[in-house]
């Protein structure tokens, strides 16, 4: 699901999200969308790197 992977490089860009915290954080995301499979799929810097909050993204789960 694109959606976990958008938010976790939002998190990178923008929180300073750890890599050493990067799969413990996917697999919350997984657990509390209550998904059983994870397809990685490769997200572009310049997408997320405008965002100042990541609204426009918690849309795609709606």
């Amino acid at each position: 699901m694109a959606i976990i992977d958008k938010l976790i490089h939002y998190a990178k860009i923008h929180l300073d999200l750890l890599s050493q915290d990067e799969i413990f954080i996917r697999n919350r995301l997984l657990e509390l969308l209550r998904l059983d499979d994870y397809t990685p799929e490769f997200v572009a810097d310049d997408t997320l790197a405008n965002l100042s909050v990541p609204d426009v993204l918690l849309d795609e789960l709606r």
